[in-house]
């Protein structure tokens, strides 16, 4: 249902406004349930922290290709930033999610020895890292933008 709504409002072309005061809150929660579930998990071993920084590095490589697909633009009535979302960038969600779903899944048949709360940390991990990419992303080019927009 979540894809099917920004899948509509990526078609529509509508953008989302960069809300500086705002913008950490969701990757801060989702930074805390994410700690709060690997420290839930007992016997974390050395490998299980590996895996979790494999799943980190992932998620950042994906956090990098979504947000290299984002559209920004300066409203000249407003001075607000905006940005857009393209359709490369949901298909890419879409991607990470499916194979999500596919380790999910499979994980007992993929990786033998592995407690399966191990691979759901570490999808958490990669989930966590994705979306704290795209907003520092989204920061770094709404500060670039307004640096323009003030020098001129």
């Amino acid at each position: 249902m979540i894809i099917i709504l920004l899948l509509i409002k990526t078609i529509r072309g509508k953008s989302s406004r960069v809300k500086l005061e705002t913008i950490w809150i969701m990757p801060l929660l989702i930074i805390v349930s994410t700690a709060e579930d690997i420290f839930r998990t007992s016997n974390v071993t050395i490998v299980d922290g590996f895996i979790f920084l494999l799943f980190t590095g992932i998620g950042l490589i994906f956090g990098i290709l979504r947000s290299k697909f984002l559209r920004f633009e300066n409203d000249e009535q407003t001075g607000k930033v905006v940005y857009y979302n393209s359709i490369i960038s949901l298909g890419i969600m879409i991607v990470i999610m499916l194979v999500k779903f596919y380790i999910r899944r499979n994980v007992t048949d993929l990786i033998g020895g592995i407690n399966p709360l191990i691979i759901s940390d570490a999808l958490l991990c990669m989930t966590c890292s994705t979306i704290v990419t795209r907003k520092v992303y989204i920061v770094m080019k709404y500060t670039s933008i307004k640096k323009i927009y003030r020098k001129n």
